[in-house]
């Protein structure tokens, strides 16, 4: 690689990555059609395709420890998946590398791997809101749906069409999303599987719970937490214990939101999971400040963000010191509001500099 950029055929835009000029790339690709043979050229597509899979798939995995698996094509020996040290090296690896794990489901699509296409958008969107960017958009995710209906893979179809549920609440357009969650729930039928079917009822409690209907997002929560529990799933039941401890709490049934939050805690406590812990501390802080205990809520928020830091989760760190700050304006203390709503700014400026640009708009009108 030194050797083709000291002759000018490579730039090395930044340390340790290099890129062609347009044209070189072009001839490049006109060189290995006249002197590699189609076998050729098909198996290194393939190892290219499995090492970044192969290698996001294990960034995922580091992220979130006993998330549920859905399977990878069998690995090329030669694709060589890189190993991280820890789940953050893992996550800047996936922030690095965005643009071109998209462009790898692209070319999955365009060169017939088909498996690996969805599985590709899949562990991308699941990661891009933690590390910035977004994960190409409804583009990619009809892409990838489409080739999974083209395949009849099931599997596939479903978990696209949460993806595309996701993507669409995202942007506030709910009958969309709920179409796609819909779909995905009639799907998971045919798969047979009881905590795909659990995860997508936790998904129509959030749907409903946008919606403000709270008693029907406590319901999906309850069916949620059924189906996990009879499957063994200890994380989603530590899950769905919060989201039910949430909706009673939203519902003003403080009391009954307290012990199931405080379930879910414990329950994440012994999983060793990070960001569950934080999302059923920042529940519990919540039901504190309902409470008026401004000095347990605060603590607790405190304590929630810490688990997100630890746990490299930007967005859900940005909404406990949202609400941190909501508890420091209520109780009228000002200063320490700034300084929460600052800390806030700067986790959005990782993953959604365009929210950070309008949380530092708002920071300037807080003294008003």
């Amino acid at each position: 690689l030194r050797e083709l950029g000291a002759a000018h055929l490579l730039a090395e835009g930044v340390p340790g990555r290099f890129t062609f000029h347009d044209l070189l790339r072009d001839y490049a690709g006109e060189l290995a059609a006249e002197h590699e043979d189609a076998t050729a050229r098909r198996e290194a597509v393939r190892r290219l395709l499995d090492h970044y899979l192969g290698t996001l798939h294990r960034a995922a995995d580091l992220a979130s420890p006993g998330r549920d698996p859905i399977g990878l094509p069998a690995m090329h020996s030669g694709a060589a998946p890189e190993r991280f040290e820890g789940h953050i090296e893992g996550a800047r690896w996936v922030k690095t590398e965005l643009p071109n794990l998209l462009a790898a489901a692209d070319l999955a699509a365009r060169t017939g791997f088909d498996a690996h296409v969805w599985r590709l958008v899949w562990n991308t969107t699941y990661f891009s809101p933690r590390v910035g960017g977004q994960p190409g958009g409804i583009e990619t995710l009809g892409l990838a749906l489409d080739v999974a209906d083209r395949n009849g893979d099931t599997a596939g179809r479903v978990h696209m069409h949460r993806m595309l549920y996701w993507h669409f609440l995202y942007l506030g357009r709910l009958a969309e999303s709920e179409r796609h969650l819909q779909r995905a729930l009639e799907l998971c039928g045919e798969t047979g599987d009881p905590v795909l079917r659990a995860r997508i009822h936790r998904s129509f409690g959030i749907l409903r719970g946008r919606q403000g209907r709270f008693t029907d997002a406590l319901d999906h929560s309850r069916r949620g937490l059924r189906l996990f529990q009879a499957s063994g799933h200890k994380r989603g039941e530590a899950a769905m214990l919060n989201a039910i401890g949430w909706y009673q709490l939203q519902l003003g049934r403080t009391d009954e939101a307290f012990e199931h939050c405080l379930r879910s805690l414990e329950q994440c406590e012994a999983l060793g999971d990070l960001p569950g812990q934080g999302i059923a501390l920042d529940s519990l802080a919540s039901v504190d400040h309902a409470r008026g205990r401004h000095h347990e809520a605060v603590a607790g928020f405190h304590r929630a963000i810490e688990r997100f830091e630890r746990a490299y989760d930007h967005p859900n760190q940005a909404e406990s010191l949202e609400r941190l700050t909501a508890v420091h304006l209520a109780a009228g203390d000002l200063p320490a509001a700034q300084e929460s709503w600052r800390r806030r700014i700067g986790a959005l400026e990782y993953f959604d500099p365009h929210a950070a640009a309008e949380a530092q708009e708002r920071l300037r009108r807080f003294a008003d």
